[in-house]
């Protein structure tokens, strides 16, 4: 089903139509020019590179959302990670009908987690990081996260990339990229992808 953050739709209000369709545009990476992008990362990853044209950067609704999937994933496969989301809406979300909701910051606060098999360390980030973004509404500055036992740059930068949408976040403490990063030319630059830089991680990802 569809994930929507938070417990309840509200009836709609043309007041947050514009809000919302600007979101839905950014999770979607609609406003960015892919043409643009690809010529500057193909120049930077040379003619030997299997690039991926027009690979759009996908958002998340949320930072708080994306800050989650983030400790989900910390040190696990994309799909361990995957399985640990849908656990997570499955017994702390509401649904209605064929609609999942992500579960609020509240709701993973008040969990002690137990249905997941996971060491306890990460359900206590979770639980940390979830009660922080309850007293701190929302706090969509990921670099002030930091300040929180078990949340690093990884995370951050997951975060940025994701949550926000930031165009130029190389995840170079990823253990993927650190991998694909060793098997290109020796005079490859990350920076020569800058500002585009979230995208170069994608292609580096997605050779995985």
């Amino acid at each position: 089903g569809l994930h929507i953050p938070g417990k309840r739709v509200p009836s709609l209000n043309g007041k947050h139509l514009p809000e919302v369709v600007s979101n839905i545009r950014r999770i979607l990476d609609l406003d960015r020019d892919i043409q643009v992008i690809d010529t500057v990362l193909k120049n930077a990853l040379g003619r030997d590179f299997p690039f991926k044209e027009g690979t759009r950067l996908p958002g998340i609704w949320s930072p708080f959302e994306a800050g989650i999937r983030a400790i989900l994933g910390q040190l696990i496969s994309v799909k361990a990670a995957h399985r640990y989301c849908k656990q997570l809406v499955n017994e702390l979300g509401e649904s209605s009908g064929n609609t999942c909701f992500f579960p609020l910051p509240g709701d993973i606060a008040a969990s002690d987690l137990a249905f997941f098999k996971m060491p306890q360390s990460k359900k206590d980030t979770l639980i940390r990081f979830s009660a922080y973004m309850a007293d701190e509404h929302n706090d969509h500055n990921p670099e002030s996260w930091t300040q929180l036992k078990g949340i690093g740059r990884w995370t951050v930068h997951y975060a940025q990339m994701r949550g926000l949408s930031l165009p130029d976040v190389y995840m170079i403490g990823d253990l993927g990229v650190k991998k694909m990063q060793q098997a290109l030319p020796d005079d490859f630059s990350p920076d020569d992808a800058a500002p585009w830089r979230s995208y170069l991680t994608l292609q580096l990802w997605r050779q995985l």
